[in-house]
């Protein structure tokens, strides 16, 4: 006599070892089984959300530390869709940047009462931004300059719209060159 073990998977129904697989009534069919190919991000065939990644996203790109280079490339290589995580990464990171952005351009004097070393980071940025202009705004997902950058955009009030579009395409080309190495 076998002994069989219930093993219960979320979105699979319950799976018993040493018999098929029974969802319901029914056998279950291939679609209820696992594959390598299916990717536990989609549901009915579109992506879902994944609101973990945009979190990562947005947090690291304001001015706390963190990096969501790592969970993109995690969920890639766990079968996420390539297109909707760089996506969903650029979003939110663009958006974390966005808020930084805000804090210069409505926070100028809390700006400039900051730490020693946000003093010294934002005066980086400063030499960046003057030296290079708007288009430095490119280079916004760099580690240690990147936030600085957003909040002297914002200081020296650079337009929302040119902001937007240099900063989301830095950042969306940072996250699809790291999508393509996968």
């Amino acid at each position: 006599m076998k002994a069989s073990i219930a093993i219960f998977l979320p979105r699979m129904g319950c799976a018993t070892l040493g018999r098929p697989a029974l969802h319901g009534t029914r056998h279950a069919t291939p679609a209820d089984r696992p594959t390598a190919h299916r990717s536990a991000y989609t549901q009915g065939g579109w992506p879902m959300m994944d609101w973990t990644l945009f979190g990562s996203a947005l947090l690291s790109s304001t001015l706390f530390p963190g990096g969501s280079e790592a969970l993109l490339l995690y969920r890639l290589h766990q079968g996420a869709d390539p297109l909707a995580s760089v996506a969903i990464a650029t979003a939110g990171n663009v958006l974390g940047s966005l808020i930084t952005y805000g804090m210069g351009r409505f926070g100028r004097q809390a700006v400039r009462r900051g730490s020693e070393k946000t003093e010294r980071h934002v005066a980086r940025a400063e030499r960046w931004f003057v030296r290079f202009g708007r288009p430095s705004l490119l280079l916004a997902w760099l580690p240690v300059v990147g936030d600085p950058l957003c909040l002297v955009a914002g200081v020296l009030r650079v337009g929302v719209g040119s902001f937007l579009l240099l900063v989301t395409l830095g950042k969306l080309a940072r996250y699809t060159a790291l999508a393509w190495l996968v």
